[in-house]
């Protein structure tokens, strides 16, 4: 079954930016070419960033909200697929600032959708991701008719959401800030009743940047550092996880749990500043353990109140210029 203009029409895109570089125009203007509908939520980049936002704002069929602060991804995709919901979107694709798509994408996806098993009840529909730089290219067009295979979480950035599913489990969980909000979303989608499927045969890149090499003992190896902040939501977002979907998963949980020894050797043996990222993975372990929740470490900027403002672009009325 193709996906016809109907469908295309009641599909939106959420794109989410924190201080974005000069090429997440190019990205994108790969979204307004085949979404009717995209906002842009920026997270609080700041005046230093109004060039690029404003180019943004002018792309076509585009809304950029412009955040007072770090709100948090979650946050932020929330205000997206609200206003888009409030639309009329039947399906949501996100995005982050540095995710590309081929062309063709988008009917690739919604094609796709309606050949996975028990696609009544898809919550969710993730592309593979490839690398940026790695020398994998993305093929011109994806492959329609791709299959699908159904799986138990999948990054966000990149894949499609169902309006319905999104509103039965009440959205991203802005408690969590960033780390895990996606694999959280998709526990509760699953817990709900819902199904998540990826497709091998559709591919998106995915800047998950260059890493370093470090030694340990005869071996080289790549590790992708964080900065020693990040280290708190990383332990204490994923102890939260344990603590809500351990009954419901605990499959998920004990191989996550593997990846959480992982990660706590990595901070204290391979990390450049190893002290300051032991001392904020502690922290998020005994937060976590005691269930706190919410903004306890900021990045630069400051946490705003729940208002929001959107660009002005010149539009009479954001909803005129994104509902109509």
């Amino acid at each position: 079954m193709n996906a016809g203009e109907d469908d295309l029409a009641k599909a939106g895109a959420v794109m989410v930016t924190h201080h974005p570089p000069g090429e997440v125009r190019a990205s994108a203007t790969l979204l307004a070419g085949q979404f009717r509908r995209v906002w842009i939520v920026d997270n609080g980049s700041g005046p230093a960033f109004d060039g690029v936002l404003n180019e943004l704002a002018r792309l076509p069929s585009t809304t950029l909200v412009r955040l007072p602060s770090n709100w948090g991804i979650a946050a932020a995709l929330n205000v997206g697929m609200t206003q888009l919901l409030d639309c009329g979107a039947r399906w949501v694709a996100l995005f982050d600032q540095d995710t590309w798509i081929p062309p063709g994408y988008l009917t690739a996806m919604l094609e796709t959708w309606r050949l996975c098993p028990q696609a009544e009840r898809l919550g969710l529909l993730a592309p593979d991701h490839v690398q940026r730089g790695s020398g994998e290219d993305l093929p011109l067009r994806p492959a329609l008719g791709s299959t699908c295979r159904l799986v138990r979480t999948a990054i966000s950035s990149g894949s499609l959401v169902c309006a319905r599913a999104y509103r039965a489990v009440g959205g991203f969980d802005e408690s969590l800030f960033i780390d895990y909000v996606d694999f959280d979303f998709c526990l509760r989608l699953r817990r709900a009743g819902y199904v998540l499927g990826r497709v091998p045969g559709i591919r998106v890149s995915h800047s998950l940047g260059e890493g370093r090499v470090v030694r340990l003992g005869p071996c080289r190896l790549r590790i992708r550092g964080h900065r020693p902040w990040r280290y708190y939501y990383i332990f204490r977002n994923r102890i939260l996880m344990y603590r809500r979907f351990w009954v419901a998963d605990p499959v998920w949980c004990l191989h996550d749990l593997f990846w959480f020894l992982l990660d706590g050797l990595k901070a204290g043996l391979l990390e450049k500043e190893r002290k300051e990222c032991v001392r904020w993975m502690m922290q998020g372990i005994r937060d976590g353990l005691s269930g706190r929740r919410g903004i306890r470490v900021l990045p630069p900027g400051r946490l705003a109140g729940p208002e929001f403002l959107p660009a002005d672009t010149g539009e009479a009325s954001r909803r005129e210029r994104t509902c109509s």
